[in-house]
């Protein structure tokens, strides 16, 4: 799959430049991981919310990776530092691994450094719940290669 550069929503961004500022933040994330995102944020498309399409990784999507090398798959939602609990599957947007899919694209292939060395993965399935319809109707929608 061709090379897509990563896509933010306007509400994500806002979000992320917030929790770069906080200065809590020194205390849950390494400064690494905090330049990291922040190139990210800068390298991304920003686009308003409603034009972000359903297959573009954002806060709050459960994820489903699969890793190139062992084929292990692995489900994740994209939380922020305060939320994340990776043993319930919640994947701190910090983390190396949670950084490298904000703005990505269904089907892409992503690799990361992690604390064990390089990782690779396909992004197999995107779920969002739109906060305006999962208050109303539950609603949702996914993507899935």
């Amino acid at each position: 799959m061709p090379h897509r550069k990563p896509i933010i929503t306007e509400h994500d961004q806002t979000e992320l430049l917030q929790l770069i500022e906080d200065e809590s933040v020194a205390v849950i994330a390494d400064h690494r991981s905090v330049d990291t995102l922040k190139s990210r944020l800068r390298s991304a498309i920003c686009l308003p919310d409603d034009r972000v399409p359903d297959t573009v990784i954002r806060l709050g999507c459960h994820v489903t990776l699969s890793d190139v090398t062992t084929g292990n798959i692995d489900m994740f939602t994209l939380v922020d530092p305060a939320q994340a609990d990776i043993a319930r599957g919640k994947l701190s947007v910090l983390s190396p691994l949670g950084t490298a899919i904000l703005g990505r694209h269904l089907g892409q292939q992503v690799r990361v450094m992690i604390p064990s060395g390089c990782r690779t993965v396909t992004i197999e399935a995107i779920e969002y719940r739109c906060q305006q319809s999962a208050t109303a109707t539950g609603a949702n929608t996914v993507a899935s290669v």
